[in-house]
């Protein structure tokens, strides 16, 4: 993907998170453990610490756009498939 192509992408998708925020689910568990990562390995590759991680795998926090888009990149997907939204 071009670099405005992301760009735009990433608009995109923050401005759904922002909408939505207040009521989604995550993902982030059931990614990490599809790819076989440990909350270790999804550390270093997003740069998150891993008690973060599992706070936000417990729904004791809301991750910040710039965190669910880093745990993106690690995993692999979009910050859209991290998170399940409803009204």
């Amino acid at each position: 993907m071009c670099y405005y192509s992301e760009r735009i992408s990433l608009k995109m998708s923050i401005l759904l998170v922002e909408v939505y925020m207040m009521h989604c689910e995550n993902h982030i568990k059931n990614k990490r453990k599809g790819r076989g990562y440990t909350l270790a390995k999804l550390e270093k590759l997003s740069g998150v610490s891993d008690s973060h991680i599992s706070q936000l795998e417990r729904g004791q926090e809301q991750p910040s756009l710039e965190v669910a888009y880093r745990l993106s990149k690690a995993l692999e997907c979009e910050i859209l498939e991290l998170f399940e939204f409803y009204e």
